[in-house]
């Protein structure tokens, strides 16, 4: 099951796979979408043993302890003793003034990988036009995980509407803020609220970098060496296959800058708005079918990382 996606929900649009509660109106509570995402349901510690096959005594593990979902006794993930939880209930708290104030409203939210790693999308109901009919919104996340070696982390993001899927979350070039598990979370986690104004400078300044990517011609050459920039040529050593796919992968993001998504928009082609979102559509869109866990993969893993590589290129280009 390449998405590992186990329960979700989205508001009005469905995910690219078409899992999920496709919700007509946005939950007004948090406890409403957590229950509507499947999330009602709390993890506990419980100590770990390992068993002698000579005697079939049982050992406790030391300072280890295994993370359990009390609802169906799922085993999800082994951690240090010092482990602190954040249960889903408090991580859609994080949420609930920022509904309630009218500031946003929920998108989409759901539990990957067995339930080992949450996330809750709320639209931050503002957007900025960077083309005329290419328009930006903003959005805030917060992913979780139970184990699974990833801090909690809240990040911002402007996602471009016109190729926009509710589970777009790899959130390329947003401003992240980490918290581990330990210490006192609530603490932290109250402190990024107080950080959340700088949010919308972030959210402006990256926007006025959008819409400079548009004013950007580029020749064939000069996306050529964006291309490879992003995605450089195989070394001499490497397989006849490993080189192909490389050299298809580069010509994709050709295609896509010609014929992608909002492609058509004028001052879209040919421009390193263009070619920056021929990246980020060929990743969310695209992923190899070999890709096993392809939600991951955007969120954490190689596409995020291709994204955030194509964005930090663009900069360079721009000077």
């Amino acid at each position: 099951m390449s998405h590992e996606v186990e329960n979700m929900f989205t508001v009005k649009q469905k995910a690219w796979h078409g899992l999920g509660k496709v919700l007509e109106t946005a939950p007004s509570t948090s406890r409403e979408a957590i229950t509507l995402a499947g999330l009602d349901w709390d993890v506990e510690k419980r100590d770990v043993y390992w068993k002698r096959p000579d005697n079939q005594e049982f050992y406790k593990i030391p300072d280890r302890v295994s993370l359990v979902r009390i609802s169906d006794q799922k085993p999800l993930s082994i951690v240090s003793d010092h482990y602190k939880v954040l249960q889903n209930s408090e991580a859609f708290d994080f949420f609930d003034p920022i509904i309630r104030a009218g500031k946003a409203t929920y998108e989409t939210a759901g539990s990957l990988c067995g339930g080992r790693v949450i996330w809750v999308l709320a639209n931050l109901n503002r957007s900025s036009e960077i083309l005329k009919s290419d328009e930006v919104r903003r959005y805030l996340l917060l992913s979780n995980s139970h184990g699974f070696n990833k801090s909690i982390q809240i990040m911002t993001s402007a996602i471009r509407v016109v190729c926009m899927n509710t589970l777009n979350m790899a959130l390329a070039s947003g401003g992240a803020y980490g918290i581990w598990h330990q210490g006192n979370i609530k603490d932290e986690m109250e402190k990024i609220k107080d950080l959340l104004g700088l949010a919308e400078k972030q959210f402006e300044a990256k926007e006025e970098i959008y819409k400079a990517m548009t004013k950007v011609n580029m020749t064939n050459s000069e996306i050529s060496e964006y291309i490879m920039s992003v995605i450089p040529p195989a070394n001499k050593e490497a397989t006849d296959r490993v080189k192909n796919g490389i050299v298809q992968y580069q010509e994709h993001i050709w295609s896509l800058m010609e014929n992608g998504t909002g492609s058509d928009i004028k001052g879209v082609r040919g421009t390193l708005w263009g070619a920056y979102n021929a990246f980020v559509e060929h990743v969310d869109y695209y992923a190899s079918p070999r890709t096993r866990d392809r939600a991951n993969y955007i969120i954490y893993g190689t596409g995020k990382a291709i994204k955030d590589k194509a964005y930090s290129k663009a900069l360079e280009i721009m000077g």
